[in-house]
């Protein structure tokens, strides 16, 4: 890389660290102490494993992948009858890991927290290139301390997918954007392709950032960079669509139905149901399923508390940049990194602003943009500070810890005496900093970063008990509720539940994690109250039910020997209840998806099976798990439903388990 342009072509700030030593390996120290941070961040996200957050419905299809080839491919969530409301990819390497170690909550989680890692180290990577180790080790630092990062890390939510992959594309643009390589930029869209695999559009989320930022600031002509960025286009399409065409191409006859799609198409699945059915404007006021986020929703406390504790310190860092660097020339890397995560965190902010949002932790998508504006900042301050200009520090510590203030007293009762050492460090940071001493300076800086990455670093910690994890369906940290986030200022202190509970209506109706498997380990985790329902209180883990696998296991080997289907062992009218005989081994037809509304087996085809011997038993009612409440109160469910209690043969001591003759 060529070496650093004169001071008077730059402005008044040069970079943090020469640009001539980019290329170059991070120092020794450097290397140390991510090392370290990769380990004590792996032993807390681990540490969160036992809690078992693995989804009531996507669980079960993870077993099922991992024991066919088929399912694999397609993302069967029952192994052959219908899919996933996802595209499979966001599951492939949680399938992989069971085929290989079996069914465990080990299994299927801590391939989570690998990623979470790798998105640590490849941002450490990416930000160095541009802003130096100092300013690397800091984005590391605050994207691992990031409370929904953690609580993601040991979930079975594939969040964590998406995040990589983005961080990684962000990486491969940084490389693209030192020689204006058009190789590079369309490896950037390859890993964005394979984010729209894990979270199907919201990954393209960050392609304006990436293309305007390449298009603007790039090196070389500008019909070059255009044509460069047009080429990457077509490659981040071809990586992102090669499923959804296959899927679309072959017969529905020859699949199985794509759930979430009521007309069993993929493109209804990924851009109805999973784009405009979450992201287009809602006309509510609140967040939450069904709302507007609203234009304070990533401000409140619920949501900025997973995400946001840097808020400051990004949009000053952003700031800071563009004046700082506002006589650099056009290539200048800094300032265009900046632009491209300015971009990044505008787009998403909006998204999530004008849209309506299920999830709080949707919101991961800005942490890798929070983290690397706000290390951008602070590497930027503390060159001023050691060059004797003494504003832009104290300019962003002190709105930073103001905030960090302010979060945490809208949660009285959780860890509150987090806030008067942060303070202490800031304050015993800026004296250490004045004096003229080196090593005092560093400790100065190290005790700097401590004050405003300790908070969220308290919280991150916090997800690896029960009453502080969120729920699998809704993974967070802290006393934070995890649905929607339209509380706002309110808070709840240590005596509240974690990750509680969105209103009836706004969830499966009676939802219940699925059974383990037969014959091996299965996940714990989930709290049971003495009758057998899952317990509200804390954070609601998702791991799988006792009563749910000894329930399914009983019926699955009294149907063993008494005629079961040539075909199937069972029919399931709700996801929940079909996700315990899943995970015990058995063949399952589910009916209704994660709606209960699909139209993925008919009472006619029922009929058909049961006449032809395929199948013999349907249990109904059960654990609930569709929209349409248990067993299914909607749509063919219901029918189907209707028909079995009033034209099939009751189980004694089977609860809810029909036998059914031609």
């Amino acid at each position: 890389m060529t070496s650093a342009a004169p001071a008077a072509d730059l402005g008044p700030v040069p970079p943090p660290v020469p640009a001539a030593t980019f290329e170059a390996r991070p120092a020794r120290w450097a290397q140390g102490a991510l090392a370290v941070l990769l380990v004590v961040a792996g032993t807390v996200y681990s540490l969160g494993i036992h809690l078992g957050l693995i989804h009531n419905y996507y669980g079960p299809a993870v077993y099922s992948m991992a024991h066919s080839w088929k399912a694999f491919f397609w993302g069967a969530f029952d192994g052959s009858t219908i899919t996933m409301d996802k595209i499979p990819g966001a599951f492939w390497i949680q399938a992989l890991s069971v085929r290989i170690f079996g069914w465990s909550n080990w299994s299927v989680l801590f391939p989570q927290v690998l990623q979470a890692l790798a998105a640590v180290a490849i941002l450490f990577a990416t930000v160095r290139r541009w802003a130096g180790d100092v300013a690397a080790l800091f984005a590391a630092a605050a994207l691992a301390t990031t409370p929904v990062v953690a609580a993601l890390a040991h979930s079975q939510i594939v969040d964590t997918q998406l995040m990589l992959l983005t961080v990684a594309a962000a990486w491969a643009w940084t490389r693209a954007m030192q020689k204006g390589s058009g190789r590079w930029l369309a490896l950037a869209g390859v890993l964005v392709g394979l984010g729209f695999n894990a979270k199907m559009a919201q990954a393209w989320g960050v392609l304006p950032a990436l293309a305007i930022a390449y298009l603007l600031f790039a090196p070389g002509k500008a019909g070059r960079r255009w044509i460069q960025t047009l080429v990457a286009g077509v490659v981040t399409a071809v990586a992102s669509l090669w499923w959804v065409i296959v899927a679309s191409l072959v017969p529905a006859s020859s699949r199985p139905w794509i759930d979430g799609a009521s007309d069993n198409s993929v493109w209804t699945m990924v851009f109805e149901y999973n784009l405009l059915g979450r992201y287009e404007t809602g006309t509510a006021t609140q967040g939450g399923p069904g709302g507007s986020g609203g234009w304070s929703y990533l401000l409140g406390a619920d949501v900025a508390s997973q995400t946001g504790w840097l808020w400051p310190a990004a949009i000053i860092g952003l700031v800071l940049v563009l004046w700082l660097r506002r006589r650099a020339p056009r290539t200048d890397l800094l300032r265009a990194s900046a632009v491209m995560w300015g971009l990044w965190l505008s787009t998403f902010v909006v998204a999530f602003s004008a849209g309506r949002v299920a999830h709080s932790f949707y919101t991961v998508a800005l942490a890798p943009a929070v983290a690397a504006l706000a290390a951008t900042a602070a590497a930027l301050a503390w060159h001023e500070w050691t060059q004797g200009r003494r504003v832009a520090l104290p300019l962003l510590l002190v709105p930073t810890l103001g905030w960090t203030a302010y979060l945490t007293s809208q949660f009285s009762g959780f860890r509150t005496w987090t806030l008067p050492v942060a303070i202490g460090l800031g304050v015993i940071g800026l004296v250490l900093a004045w004096l003229k001493k080196p090593q005092a300076a560093m400790v100065g800086l190290v005790a700097l970063a401590a004050s405003v990455l300790l908070t969220p670093a308290v919280w991150a910690a916090s997800t690896t008990t029960s009453q502080y994890s969120g729920q699998s369906i809704g993974p967070s940290a802290g006393p934070a509720q995890s649905m929607g986030g339209g509380r706002g200022a309110g808070g709840q202190g240590d005596g509240g539940a974690g990750g509680q509970m969105p209103p009836m209506g706004q969830m499966p109706a009676g939802a219940q994690p699925p059974s383990g498997a037969p014959g091996g380990t299965q996940p714990t985790g989930t709290q049971q109250s003495a009758g057998g329902q899952q317990s509200m209180g804390g954070g609601m883990p998702g791991g799988p039910s006792s009563n749910g696998t000894s329930q399914a296991s009983s019926d699955l080997a009294w149907i063993a020997q008494n005629n079961p289907g040539s075909q199937y062992d069972v029919v399931a009218l709700d996801y929940g209840t079909a996700g315990s005989y899943i995970t015990a081994g058995g063949r399952v037809i589910s009916v209704g998806g994660f709606t209960g509304q699909m139209g993925n087996r008919t009472l006619d085809q029922l009929k058909d099976l049961i006449a032809q011997g395929k199948v013999n038993h349907v249990v109904v009612g059960g654990q609930g798990g569709g929209m349409g409440g248990p067993g299914g109160s909607g749509g063919t469910s219901s029918a189907i439903s209707t028909w079995v209690t009033a034209n099939c043969t009751a189980v004694d001591g089977h609860t809810n388990l029909y036998t059914c003759k031609a």
